[in-house]
């Protein structure tokens, strides 16, 4: 992590949006459009095809669409600066491994996933090896090796505690800006002052609330398939509360004014209409580029 107050990115220095699921990554994608043209955003998402698909996509662009991007937001796993000829740089969001396991499972049967609609949040646990160790597998690389493979040869790419460390160091050697999802608030002043974005005001969509009443030995079995994921999240914020010790003394009072604005209807309201403004050029752009 680059140990500076301010380290605004080169101009031809590309972001990739690691986009963890489930960890405010909707409001981020906001939030970067408020930052960039949409030309200068390439999304990387199921609406692109299947994984290799998306690849492709990327490997495909014109030279004049690829020196237009500023930004890459995409749910691949960690790696995709494998296919960048440009400097590249990452971001990310992590955020407590079992929260994310539940709410990932009550988002599932909210959006009626035939997959896991009969599934138990313990039989989802047990059965989908995505959220077993999930954010490890991917930023160790892992993830993106299987999500580019046939079906039947996913389980060729090998996957143990090993893992952890290469996580970790990528973590650390990779990712100019890691956020904390309990620690948003922060995390969007440390955004700020990484990047130079200018951080809007912040409606948290699409976050998932822990369920009450869920049984211990369920809480075991999370806790027991994401025994990595938990020593990764610790080891992130240690990175995260390093960052912060680099601020200056300004800092705590920019996140009390943050928090504040945040508060206020008026200014709220003000944020969700750009935000739909916002969200609308975007996607206009969209058709008009499919079309």
């Amino acid at each position: 992590m680059n140990g500076n107050t301010f380290s605004n990115t080169s101009d031809n220095e590309v972001i990739i949006f690691q986009h963890i699921p489930k960890t405010a990554g909707t409001t981020l994608r906001y939030i970067i459009q408020y930052q960039y043209s949409p030309g200068a955003i390439c999304e990387l998402y199921g609406d692109a095809g299947s994984h290799a698909e998306r690849i492709d996509k990327l490997k495909n662009l014109s030279k004049s669409e690829r020196e237009k991007i500023k930004i890459i937001n995409t749910h691949l796993g960690f790696g995709l600066h494998e296919f960048l000829s440009q400097p590249y740089t990452y971001i990310t969001f992590l955020r407590d491994p079992v929260d994310r396991v539940i709410s990932m499972y009550y988002y599932y049967q909210k959006t009626n996933n035939p997959l896991f609609q009969n599934l138990s949040l313990q039989e989802f646990v047990e059965s989908y090896p995505a959220v077993q160790n999930g954010m490890t597998k991917n930023f160790s690389g892992v993830t993106l090796k299987r999500q580019l493979l046939p079906p039947e040869k996913k389980d060729t790419v090998p996957f143990s505690e090993e893992n952890l460390a290469i996580a970790k160091q990528n973590l650390q050697n990779q990712f100019k800006f890691i956020g904390i999802l309990e620690r948003f608030d922060e995390s969007a002043i440390l955004l700020k002052r990484i990047l130079g974005w200018k951080i809007p005001l912040h409606d948290r969509s699409n976050v998932s609330q822990r369920a009450n009443n869920i049984p211990q030995e369920t809480m075991a079995t999370i806790e027991r398939l994401n025994k990595l994921d938990i020593e990764l999240y610790e080891y992130a914020k240690l990175v995260f509360e390093e960052t912060i010790a680099r601020q200056d003394s300004s800092f705590q009072q920019e996140v009390t004014q943050f928090k504040t604005a945040n508060n206020s209807a008026f200014d709220k309201l003000y944020f969700k209409l750009k935000t739909s403004y916002n969200r609308g050029v975007h996607r206009i752009y969209k058709e008009l580029v499919r079309s």
